[in-house]
Parts: C-alpha cells; structure tokens; sequence
C-alpha cells in the first residue's frame, strides 16, 4: 500500500511511504536481495531519507529503533526509520487468528495479521483542531 501524506492545502507532501507484506521479505531489517524475484526491491525495506529542508515539509516513516544494530551495519549511523516496511506475508488459517485483535466496520469483521507503527513530524504549526475543543478527548 502506498501511502501519501500532506498538511492541508499547502502541497506540502510525502508520497514516498509503503507498507505490505511479502512472501520473500522477513519480519527484520530486509535489504538482501533475493534472485528468485524480478520486482524492482518490492520485498525489502528502505530506509527514510535524511534531508535538510529549511521549511514547509512532512515526514511520513515507520520507526524502528529495535534494528539499529542491522541498520548500522547496513549504513553506518543511519536513522532507524524506513520509508518502506515491508513484512513477510505468512499463510494463515481462521483459527490460528488472534479473536482479540479484531475489527469490526459495517457489520463485517477483520483480523489483524500485521501491525505498524508510524510516525508523522512535519514543521508547520497544526495545532488547530478540525472540530470544537471540547468534543477532542485528546485536548
């Protein structure tokens, strides 16, 4: 899934974001290349790229800071946050499936096989809300 992130109506945007699951990829830091498939690196993590941009920017990422270790012997003192993450696909059955972690929408029910994490930093000021503050329960 490719994922576009933007603040508001400034075209300020980060369109460089995917998650997905893999049957080559695996569940760590995944940069090796695999020559059972042609698909231009769609089974392995990249690392989110460092840059200086003085304003007017967001960054979409998934924190990783558990493989830095990985991370670093791939690229000394990189950020341990991936632009792409990209887990292994595993093949399941119903009942091995977690009955606590699913979801309901409109009367149909999901399972939860993969979870991510992600942060969103940008340098604009977004602290208005979109709605009254007293019905935010985050306020």
């Amino acid at each position: 899934i490719d994922i576009s992130s933007s603040v508001g109506d400034l075209a300020i945007e980060d369109n460089l974001s995917r998650i997905g699951m893999h049957e080559a990829a695996a569940d760590i830091f995944n940069v090796e290349d695999n020559p059972e498939y042609d698909c231009e690196n769609c089974y392995k993590d990249e690392l989110e790229i460092d840059f200086n941009n003085p304003d007017t920017w967001i960054d979409f990422y998934f924190p990783h800071p558990e493989w830095e270790e990985e991370i670093h012997d791939f690229i000394f003192n990189g950020r341990t946050d991936l632009r792409k993450d990209i887990r292994h696909l595993d093949t399941f059955n119903l009942p091995e499936l977690d009955h606590n972690s699913t979801i309901f929408v409109n009367e149909t029910i999901y399972y939860i096989q993969q979870a991510w994490d992600i942060e969103i930093e940008t340098d604009q000021n977004i602290s208005y809300l979109p709605f009254p503050q007293q019905d935010n329960p985050y306020a």
